[in-house]
């Protein structure tokens, strides 16, 4: 689906001779914002806001999932620019399975499968929870842990599949600390 914002472009006189320029969106794009609760100022003084605010756009709708969205193209004519604005379908999981995840340890990072099922796709709660995950296996003697998505499959909808995949290798205990010299230390710095 392809959307466009036409940026109307006005001079005002009380302003002098500086520019001002309005965003004007059609009613796709429009509702598309006002659904998602996407705040873009109306009045821009400069090209370069006009800019500023397309990308404010673009990230914000990536953050509410439609990764793929993207200002194609922006042209100007007649004194009005006209951005060409894909948002992308939004995604939304499907189902991310636990992998080669222990529950033990999905518990103990408070992971709900719920949260990754037929709701909006949140990269950032993909990269918490991995971070969680790794931090818990830092501190029980697996500091090279790793963790990715694995068998990711998107289909034509926008669902996302995706199964959590696991890599702690070897565990690193320390088995003895010996100090040197004369500091006192308490063990629980150790």
């Amino acid at each position: 689906m392809l959307l466009f914002l036409v940026l109307a472009h006005t001079a005002q006189a009380q302003l002098g001779d500086s520019l001002q320029v309005n965003l004007v969106f059609i009613p796709e794009i429009k509702t598309l914002l006002e659904r998602e609760k996407i705040q873009i100022p109306s009045q821009h003084t400069s090209p370069e806001q006009i800019r500023l605010s397309l990308q404010k756009i673009v990230r914000e709708l990536q953050a509410r999932a439609y990764l793929a969205a993207s200002v194609d193209s922006v042209s100007v004519r007649n004194k009005q620019y006209l951005a060409h604005l894909n948002p992308g379908p939004q995604l939304q999981w499907a189902k991310l399975g636990i992998g080669n995840v222990q529950e033990g340890i999905l518990d103990r990072v408070g992971y709900l499968e719920r949260l990754y099922e037929d709701r909006p796709f949140d990269y950032r709660a993909i990269v918490k929870l991995q971070e969680s995950i790794l931090e818990q296996l830092e501190n029980n003697g697996y500091p090279f842990a790793t963790i990715r998505l694995d068998s990711l499959r998107i289909d034509e909808e926008g669902a996302v599949n995706a199964q959590l995949n696991l890599n702690t290798y070897r565990p690193i205990y320390i088995e003895d600390i010996k100090i040197n010299g004369t500091a006192k230390i308490s063990d629980t710095y150790l």
